[in-house]
């Protein structure tokens, strides 16, 4: 039986002069980057799906200024413009995926590869930050990092770091963390992650 992501993913290929072809590539880099970075192929399916809905060509509604994370010469240098949208299939910013040694042209062009690769590599950063920062607070349920490593995906880490609320004796008070994430975009984010069933 198909899950949800199989479908999205078969959809979207009728869009492609070949279909099989872009299933295939699609899945052979999911599960190319999933073992390099030690992350379930099924946790990047379900980035995939909430992100782009399985298809290459999605671009963002959300515009952020390059500055100062990169310099105007780098900035040119790379041809990304002042103000920069999310690219492909796990929505990546350009410039920041050039921040970390990715081709932020390729990122801009829609490359499969490129754009998996840097969402991947970003999904496994914000987890491990998101797990330092909470294991030095005590925090060490699998679930409650899972879910705010989920989230800083969607909100950054820094969003997300900002809105824990810890109980007097220290503890992790997840349902009042939860409910200080950005409600629409954050909490529904979060929520799809760890109900939705994809294999």
């Amino acid at each position: 039986m198909a899950d949800k992501f199989d479908v999205a993913l078969q959809k979207e290929s009728t869009k492609m002069a070949a279909p099989d072809k872009y299933i295939k590539e699609i899945n052979y880099r999911i599960n190319l980057y999933a073992d390099k970075y030690n992350i379930q192929p099924c946790v990047i399916k379900k980035v995939i799906l909430q992100e782009s809905h399985v298809w290459f060509r999605t671009a963002g509604g959300s515009f952020k200024n390059v500055f100062p994370d990169i310099s105007e010469a780098t900035r040119a240098r790379w041809g990304i413009p002042n103000q920069v949208r999310e690219y492909g299939l796990m929505q990546v910013y350009p410039h920041y995926a050039l921040l970390d040694g990715f081709n932020p042209k390729k990122i801009m062009d829609y490359d499969i590869d490129e754009n998996i690769h840097a969402g991947v590599y970003h999904l496994r950063d914000f987890f491990n930050q998101m797990l330092d920062h909470l294991k030095k607070k005590g925090v060490t349920k699998w679930f409650d990092i899972f879910a705010f490593g989920i989230a800083s995906y969607n909100a950054g880490v820094a969003g997300v770091k900002n809105r824990l609320v810890f109980n007097a004796n220290g503890t992790l008070n997840y349902a009042a963390s939860f409910v200080r994430l950005p409600r629409v975009p954050t909490q529904g984010y979060v929520t799809n992650m760890l109900t939705w069933e994809i294999y």
